[in-house]
């Protein structure tokens, strides 16, 4: 299970769990209406959580996603993480456990598998698998989904699998630049789609500074949404400590303690106007330095100077916003 101890977040997800519990327990016990199962599934930001917007509000518009995730523990809350994050138009269906059975069904029984039929006839950017096959979901249900795919929707399966939507001969190698981590596995094409099959979710036990690392797990899954979506952005950015040699690719690490200057620049066909780079650097248990913000045009090259940093290894984080949003 994915364990957090930072405690105001500790105590969001424990609220969380016991009311999600409560509400799975009642379901069954009462057969809910779908109104109440609505409620359930609420994804909202009544509790706001450390974390950067990657791309929100995103220049690319919004991506209407449909999450399918077992509905106890953390695991819903996921789905809130990546909406906090990035531009997202989003429901959830959730996998439920009886308590007290080893029975699982998908939340709310037939009224569930009703309200999830309802969902699919929506049309969806994305479709996202939390941890859960598309086995389980009923053959009609499926049927829906893969239609959707075949015609242009993504799917991103997240620790799971499906290996008769994502076959060999469709696999795209080597992966995408822009979802080419080393969260992403394989990448497909299917019919007039995209799908991806990405890593578990990390299990991050606490430590100062855990939650830098998991906002860049979110990061790189809000990649992922985007490719398989067909939402990726029309611009490159590049970032280095020198004109030809990428930050992320530098092997000798900087002398602790002396200045540098970062050099930043945009490629492609940027969707707004009055571009302008924000730089952040951070490393787990310091303080994230902040960049002073710069103006920046397509094909211009900026620089950057940073200050002198501590010991060990740091992250740049690069975004351009403009009048259309994050580009």
């Amino acid at each position: 299970m994915f364990q957090i101890s930072y405690p105001i977040i500790r105590l969001l997800f424990a609220f969380l769990l016991s009311l999600l519990t409560l509400q799975v327990s009642a379901a069954w016990a009462s057969s809910p209406d779908l109104k109440e199962l609505e409620i359930d599934h609420a994804l909202t930001f009544e509790f706001t959580s450390p974390h950067t917007k990657w791309a929100k509000p995103y220049a690319g518009g919004k991506i209407r996603v449909l999450f399918f995730t077992d509905g106890t523990g953390t695991n819903p809350r996921e789905c809130v993480e990546l909406m906090q994050r990035f531009d997202i138009d989003a429901q959830a269906v959730f996998w439920a456990h009886i308590n007290d059975s080893a029975k699982k069904y998908w939340h709310g029984d037939q009224i569930g598998v009703r309200r999830m039929h309802g969902l699919l006839r929506q049309k969806w950017d994305c479709f996202v698998f939390l941890g859960l096959p598309l086995t389980d979901v009923p053959p009609e249900q499926k049927q829906l989904i893969l239609n959707a795919v075949t015609q242009g929707a993504g799917i991103v399966f997240v620790g799971s699998d499906d290996r008769t939507l994502l076959q060999s001969p469709k696999k795209i190698a080597p992966l995408p630049a822009f979802v080419a981590d080393e969260n992403a596995s394989e990448a497909y094409i299917i019919g007039k789609g995209r799908g991806i099959r990405m890593l578990s979710r990390p299990n991050i036990d606490y430590y100062e500074g855990w939650e830098i690392e998991y906002d860049h797990w979110q990061e790189s899954l809000g990649r992922a949404v985007l490719w398989s979506a067909r939402k990726e952005p029309a611009t490159h950015l590049d970032l280095s400590l020198s004109s030809s040699v990428r930050i992320l690719d530098r092997k000798d690490p900087l002398q602790a303690g002396k200045s540098a200057t970062l050099f930043a620049k945009i490629l492609g066909k940027p969707l707004g106007n009055n571009l302008r780079i924000q730089v952040s650097v951070c490393k787990p248990g310091h303080k994230t330095v902040v960049l002073p913000e710069r103006s920046i045009a397509s094909g211009e090259e900026v620089t950057l100077p940073m200050p002198g940093l501590a010991d060990g290894a740091w992250r740049a984080d690069a975004r351009i916003i403009g009048s259309a949003g994050i580009e």
